[in-house]
């Protein structure tokens, strides 16, 4: 199964759009108060998955996604995109409970800072009731 989704706006993070990043205040008298108006981070990005299985009791899911923030928008160290790819799988033990690990990579830019990377590992134990 095939599946994905593709999105743009602004002020999205309540919604886990803009890097969690929804509103910033300008710098209007250029000395650093950075009193308000509020302006909207505008933000685009998407995910898409491809999902595997099931074989037996095992199923298999890769995908990534990406949240790009308009550099427009935001004041230097905010974060201006975040790219994943990963891969997990799950295993069913009986009808209720499922055991999955997943592995991901995640790239982290900031606008004129230095970009990060992080590998992570995580695993997750289900019960169906």
């Amino acid at each position: 199964t095939f599946t994905g989704e593709l999105w743009r706006g602004e002020n999205l993070d309540a919604y886990l759009g803009g890097i969690g990043q929804g509103l910033r205040c300008i710098d209007e008298n250029g000395d650093g108060t950075k009193e308000c108006p509020v302006e909207g981070i505008v933000s685009a990005g998407g995910w898409a998955s491809l999902s595997l299985g099931p074989f037996h009791r095992w199923r298999f899911n890769l995908g990534g996604s990406i949240d790009n923030p308009n550099d427009a928008d935001l004041n230097d160290g905010d974060r201006s995109q975040n790219v994943s790819i990963f891969g997990n799988l799950l295993y069913d033990v009986n009808k209720a409970a499922q055991v999955g690990l997943e592995l991901s990579r995640w790239d982290t830019r900031y606008k004129n800072q230095e970009a990060r990377r992080s590998f992570r590992a995580q695993t997750a134990l289900s019960y169906k009731f």
